[in-house]
């Protein structure tokens, strides 16, 4: 991955380099006689065509390389989370998707959960999570109402729980939206993709950490060669992390850290401890 990187780094600056030469070249292009201008010309040509060739050749390979890590995946990972249902935080974006399918890809079941706090309305003393909510600050002794959602929910979502009334309060407010509540019987971890465009979603974040102290585990999950805020904010808060989502490393990554791999930040951003999960 770094030298594939590295490669793409170094054509872009041939052709910047290439490029410059052009404009320089025509700034002295009229002290230039007609036989060496033409000749410069034809260099050129020949180079990008080359270049052209290079990149191609790479293209071909990285779609080689990709095709084939998704059938070593399909083929010998299609089971690592057989049995495990894993929570997918998310704000129904892309990211979330992913997620979804490749826990899925790896035998596990995904429960999709979609995260409307900006709903959740405190000062309104008749919703049924505000009594709730403000029944278990008192229990609790705690005034912070994001801390006693999470450390609650951690708790309701636990295979264990026998009833779960404020994940019951807060998907009847509109709050939280699952995709087989009906069907719900528990997690066994949880991936966080809640992010909206540079934004990290502090309530997922909070669930995340309240999780880990629960200890599931987790995973702070960034698409690759994209905002990698999400990721990176994880691991600040010593949550393990990767930003290789939407690639065959990033489905192995999920079900490495889901099936109890250490924790780490993972993939190609500065610090990371590997690009994946070693084998095991």
């Amino acid at each position: 991955m770094y030298n594939v990187r590295y490669h793409i780094a170094s054509l872009v600056s041939v052709f910047l380099a290439l490029a410059l030469g052009l404009v320089l070249g025509g700034l002295i292009v009229d002290k230039t006689p007609a036989t060496s201008q033409s000749s410069l010309v034809t260099g050129l040509k020949q180079e990008f065509e080359t270049l052209r060739a290079d990149n191609d050749n790479l293209q071909t390979g990285m779609d080689a390389y990709g095709n084939y890590s998704a059938a070593v995946t399909k083929r010998y990972m299609g089971t690592m989370l057989e049995g495990k249902t894993i929570a997918v935080l998310g704000l129904n974006n892309k990211a979330t998707e992913l997620a979804h399918d490749d826990i899925v890809a790896t035998g596990g079941k995904a429960e999709l959960v979609d995260l409307n706090f900006d709903k959740l309305d405190m000062k309104n003393a008749d919703a049924a999570s505000t009594q709730l909510i403000t029944q278990l600050k008192t229990s609790m002794n705690a005034t912070d109402d994001k801390d006693v959602v999470a450390q609650t929910l951690a708790l309701e979502w636990d295979s264990k729980a026998k009833t779960r009334p404020l994940t019951d309060a807060l998907i009847k407010d509109g709050v939280l939206k699952m995709n087989d509540y009906n069907k719900f019987k528990g997690v066994d971890g949880v991936v966080n993709t809640a992010i909206d465009g540079d934004r990290v979603d502090t309530w997922g974040l909070a669930l995340t950490e309240a999780f880990k102290a629960a200890n599931k585990p987790v995973l702070c999950a960034s698409i690759f060669q994209g905002n990698n805020i999400l990721a990176e904010r994880g691991w600040k808060n010593e949550l393990s992390s990767t930003n290789m989502l939407s690639t065959s490393i990033g489905t192995y990554t999920i079900a490495a850290v889901m099936s109890g791999a250490d924790e780490g930040l993972y993939g190609t951003m500065e610090g990371a401890k590997a690009v994946y999960p070693p084998f095991k």
